[in-house]
């Protein structure tokens, strides 16, 4: 075989091959759309969008839009789902080769009733000596307090719910759910 030929030879290959490649690449679609409540017209976020007999799905953003891209073309069917909505089926949905299915969907809020409900509590501890908050503060902390001025005491009584209860004394009484009388002493 010469030289010239060998060479058309494998650009014709080459060139065939990627032909190939390209019209494969094209025989998928997208579907896009948005799922909205059918009462409010409001988007639902977090909906399931799935093509049935596939992997292909997604969920709804906050717009309520979901894109699905790749799908091979031909018909499919459809299940949009969402907790407290009615499970949508929708038996054809088109997918054409290169081209984009959009539709608005709307779903119907799912109304059921309880038979029963059983609320069970339990006493809890209550521990007066448990702490409801606390905070830590570190020596760079207490020295960066504004107006604590390197002072814990100071740095302390700017905490929210915290007084401080006298100049003589280095005591701090913390406001809140604890005991009214209950004073921390440094």
């Amino acid at each position: 075989m010469k030289p010239k030929s060998r060479v058309k030879t494998q650009v014709m290959t080459l060139f065939l091959s990627m032909v190939s490649v390209l019209s494969f690449a094209q025989k998928s679609g997208s579907f896009k759309g948005k799922i909205l409540d059918q009462s409010t017209k409001q988007p639902i976020v977090g909906a399931t969008v799935q093509i049935d007999k596939t992997q292909f799905g997604t969920s709804t953003d906050t717009t309520g839009s979901f894109t699905i891209n790749n799908i091979p073309t031909g018909t499919h069917a459809v299940t949009i789902s969402y907790v407290g909505f009615q499970t949508k089926h929708i038996s054809e949905i088109a997918i054409t080769s290169g081209k984009t299915y959009y539709t608005e969907i709307e779903v119907l809020e799912d109304i059921t009733s309880l038979t029963e409900a059983t609320v069970k509590s339990f006493k809890g501890e209550n521990n007066p000596l448990t702490p409801i908050s606390t905070f830590s503060l570190s020596r760079e902390e207490i020295f960066r307090n504004p107006g604590a001025q390197g002072d814990i005491m100071r740095a302390l009584s700017s905490l929210p719910g915290v007084v401080s209860s006298g100049a003589q004394y280095s005591a701090i009484a913390a406001r809140g759910q604890g005991d009214p009388g209950q004073c921390v002493y440094g």
